[in-house]
């Protein structure tokens, strides 16, 4: 009688255990970053269909923050600062300013220009800014940053071409005269009550349902491919 049983395996078995052993973090990080690098593409794509002509520069509002084998960790939120990878130019807002409201509903944060225009005394306390009826505004509806700016200095400078319209001795705006005469002016920036925005971007859920339908699948690939890479090197 010949007894065959596991023991000529045990060395293998074990080799094979700390192997598997040894790749799981490194699986594990990897699958995670992709899974994040995969969300922010996804995020993107729920922007572009929810809301009217975005900006590039909103469309790459998120980043995300690779995941490695000591912190398997890894995450994706709005940018908190102006500019950004790929930005032509320097916005003076992070994309979180307009993009928070839109996540979470409410109130958004103060643009540079409220708080500069108030601090000159200009824009009374509880009013924003937002686009007259006399502003030209891009493709994608935004009035343009360069005539915001020309706005701004021209009223703090008193100049004869911009000024603070008021209505009942109540500043309502900035207008801007384009021609001599009374028909020759427009409202560039209005002054309205603080705007309050409802939930539209389901950012939770539609990070939810990503990772769940492909981090398990990340996960086996990544798990799969480190293997065969440290058995090599075995």
């Amino acid at each position: 009688m010949i007894k065959v049983d596991a023991k000529g395996f045990s060395r293998q078995l074990k080799e094979l255990k700390d192997i598997e052993q040894k790749a799981m973090p490194y699986a594990a990080a990897a699958a995670l970053t992709k899974t994040a690098v995969g969300l922010r593409q996804a995020l993107s794509a729920e922007m572009n269909n929810i809301f009217d002509r975005p900006t590039p520069y909103t469309l790459r509002a998120f980043e995300y923050h690779a995941a490695t084998k000591e912190k398997l960790e890894a995450r994706v939120w709005l940018r908190e600062t102006a500019g950004g990878p790929g930005s032509r130019r320097t916005s003076t807002q992070p994309p979180s300013v307009w993009l928070q409201p839109q996540i979470f509903g409410g109130p958004r944060r103060d643009k540079g220009s409220e708080r500069q225009l108030r601090k000159d005394g200009l824009l009374p306390i509880g009013k924003y800014v937002v686009p007259g009826k006399g502003a030209q505004l891009d493709q994608y509806g935004n009035i343009k940053r360069g005539d915001v700016t020309k706005a701004l200095a021209g009223v703090r400078k008193k100049s004869k071409r911009y000024f603070v319209m008021y209505r009942d001795k109540k500043p309502i705006g900035i207008g801007q005269r384009t021609s001599r005469g009374k028909g020759g002016m427009s409202v560039l920036l209005a002054f309205v009550d603080k705007p309050t925005y409802s939930r539209r971007l389901p950012f939770h859920q539609v990070a939810e349902r990503y990772v769940e339908q492909r981090l398990p699948g990340e996960f086996d690939k990544e798990f799969e491919a480190m293997v065969k890479r440290f058995t090599k090197g075995s």
